[in-house]
């Protein structure tokens, strides 16, 4: 809704700004049935306006033009802000003119495992808003954070599994604070990357990505998400993944983001293990760094 002011005290009611279609399916709560939208977030980004919303627990964006004669939005293209545990994000503008999206990060463990642990919920990374080239939403974790990188661990183009496996073995991640970039070959063959935590022995599986192989419109599964992929002009994907705790962010192509909560107890000191399944081939390179965490007492266990 609409309402302007000339004194920030007084105000008068003018429109819908933007409007949606509702399901038709009456809830008590217009919230999770898509009837009402929270946190609407409005602003310039490029040549274009940008409207972020949270409804039906789930976070949108929508691209288009803004009528400045009309007072009104008119919504272009639109998809999904974060396919995961990620809700209510607010921007803001940086001292660089940057557009720094940040969002709550939601808790998916049992009720009582949250009262057990006193504490619930916590801000995602910050994340830079960009247009891509189609006139999509674009998002990836500010560059910052890379000032936090250590014991980087790089692989380019690897020969055979044995090779890989030794470099991942090099490359495992400790405190479950870490980052992980990797681009691989959309094809015929199915590959995938898994997060492991645990003895060697008797490891289980934290976060599973996996390509399936070639389509009509290639995704990748990314734990329970299907997200879809948008090859470059080499065919290939790239995979951005920042890991802190029980909060895993990973963006697919710069054009998706899925929060995950992955909760294992008692086995940080272990670290994270990575292993690749199918055609090595397919792995263009991977670079692994351990991230040092915010603090040493960080509630996101």
């Amino acid at each position: 809704m609409l309402y302007r002011s000339k004194d920030a005290r007084n105000w008068e009611y003018l429109h819908p700004l933007a409007q949606g279609t509702w399901n038709g399916e009456p809830s008590s709560n217009p919230v999770p049935s898509g009837e009402m939208w929270e946190c609407p977030d409005f602003f310039q980004l490029g040549d274009k306006h940008v409207l972020l919303y949270s409804t039906a627990h789930t976070t949108f964006w929508e691209v288009g033009e803004f009528d400045r004669r009309e007072l009104r939005f008119h919504s272009e293209r639109k998809g999904r802000l974060d396919h995961g545990a990620f809700y209510a994000p607010k921007s803001m503008l940086d001292g660089n003119k940057r557009r720094i999206l940040w969002g709550w990060v939601q808790e998916t463990r049992p009720n009582e495992e949250i009262d057990a642990a006193g504490w619930s919920g916590c801000v995602s990374l910050p994340r830079v808003l960009t247009l891509g080239a189609n006139g999509d939403l674009q998002m990836d974790v500010a560059p910052e954070l890379a000032a936090l990188r250590t014991n980087t661990v790089t692989i380019r183009q690897p020969r055979d599994p044995a090779e890989l496996a030794a470099a991942l073995a090099r490359a495992a991640i400790h405190s479950r604070a870490g980052e992980i970039e990797f681009k691989f070959k959309v094809g015929e063959s199915s590959c995938g990357l898994d997060l492991r935590v645990g003895p060697t022995e008797n490891s289980v599986s934290l976060i599973s990505i996996t390509y399936d192989g070639a389509n009509d419109q290639p995704v990748i599964i990314v734990g329970n998400k299907i997200v879809p992929l948008s090859p470059d002009r080499d065919g290939h994907c790239s995979l951005h993944i920042w890991i802190d705790g029980s909060v895993i962010e990973t963006f697919v192509d710069k054009r998706h983001a899925i929060t995950t909560r992955c909760y294992a107890i008692g086995i940080e000191a272990s670290g994270i293990h990575m292993a690749w399944a199918g055609a090595v081939d397919s792995l263009i390179d991977l670079a692994a760094s351990e991230v040092r965490p915010a603090s040493n007492d960080r509630l996101t266990t």
